[in-house]
């Protein structure tokens, strides 16, 4: 999943936990790593990313994409925790 936000920046990760509420629009990303305007991913090398704030989120993208290779070439380890 991406996360696009609406400051323009951009996080790639996991879904773990999610509000069942939209009007609260919580939202915990499992292994998150921000994507450069390059398209490069800098892992974050913590467990996840609570983002809490919906009206920061301007959009979330549901893809199939296996960033591993992306992360590989950053020195980001998806296994590395």
């Amino acid at each position: 999943m991406i996360v696009n936000l609406a400051d323009g920046r951009r996080v790639f990760g996991w879904p773990m936990y999610y509000s069942n509420n939209p009007e609260e629009g919580c939202l915990y990303l499992y292994d998150a790593a921000w994507i450069d305007d390059e398209g490069k991913y800098i892992d974050l090398k913590i467990h996840g990313l609570f983002l809490v704030k919906k009206d920061n989120i301007e959009s979330i993208e549901f893809t199939l994409i296996d960033n591993s290779s992306a992360r590989e070439d950053t020195g980001g380890n998806i296994n590395e925790h």
